[in-house]
């Protein structure tokens, strides 16, 4: 019975310890990757509004976004962003949304979360952290014309 109990402090000792480390890395990953699915939702209300046009790439998206209530301002910064208040997403224009989910709608800019990668959403309101080396792939996959971060 008493070695039962020490396995058990042992055990408890070693977890508690690994659960701390990992928990405040995380913690602002997921919160994050929900932010980048409501940004997504917010666009997909957009395109609703809008006969399923998205906002083009020379509009001020971050404008007509948010002062027509498609999202909320804090919406547009990172809680993994150091830099309070400013826009830490990149939209990639497109006509309309295509709902086969492989396009890509908007991608957080990389370096948030150093090891963990980057949020990416897509036309279909899915998202994924996808770790940094992917990413990187992915995005220099995009066509660069018309890229729009918005305004700060």
């Amino acid at each position: 019975m008493a070695s039962a109990v020490l396995v058990g402090l042992v055990l408890y000792g070693l977890m508690t310890p690994l659960q701390r480390r990992t928990y405040p890395s995380h913690g602002p990953v997921h919160k994050c990757g929900l932010q980048m699915r409501g940004l997504a939702y917010g666009f997909r209300l957009w395109a609703d509004d809008h006969d399923g046009k998205l906002p083009v790439a020379d509009d001020d998206w971050v404008g007509f976004l948010v002062d027509n209530g498609y999202l909320a301002r804090e919406m547009l910064t990172s809680p993994n962003d150091p830099v309070k208040g400013r826009v830490s997403y990149v939209y990639v224009p497109a006509e309309s949304l295509d709902p086969t989910g492989d396009r890509v709608l908007v991608y957080e800019v990389p370096g948030l979360h150093d090891e963990h990668g980057v949020h990416i959403a897509f036309h279909d309101g899915s998202g994924e952290l996808y770790q940094a080396e992917e990413a990187a792939r992915i995005i220099e996959s995009l066509s660069r014309e018309g890229w729009t971060r918005g305004s700060d």
